[in-house]
């Protein structure tokens, strides 16, 4: 499938931050099961497989949470539990699925950019 490039009529560096997506660590179900390791991984392997679309002042993106971390307004009682789970890293840091995919991500802006 084909898409045509994105645009932006700004001369400044376009960054996509607090990007992401919640879920549990040790969940696992298909890429539409919210709150899954799986659906994590969708949202963020989306976010960054944009980047042959990108304007050329694209410059990245940012995850929301590099870790989960506790929040009281956070009381799902099966998937928060008192917990912010939108972190890369699980609340027993254990890296989830989408940190990979993150990484790869990254991996691959360095390599662009060392050309």
């Amino acid at each position: 499938m084909s898409y045509s490039k994105w645009q932006t009529v700004f001369n400044k560096p376009l960054f996509f931050s607090d990007t992401g997506a919640e879920a549990k660590g040790g969940f696992f179900a298909d890429s539409l099961t919210r709150f899954s390791e799986e659906f994590q991984d969708m949202v963020f392997y989306r976010t960054g497989s944009h980047d042959e679309r990108m304007p050329d002042n694209y410059v990245g993106l940012s995850p929301w949470l590099l870790c989960d971390f506790k929040s009281p307004r956070r009381n799902n009682p099966v998937y928060q539990e008192g917990w912010n789970t939108k972190g890369l890293i699980d609340n027993h840091g254990k890296k989830k699925k989408a940190f990979f995919i993150l990484k790869a991500y990254y991996d691959e802006m360095q390599r662009l950019h060392e050309q």
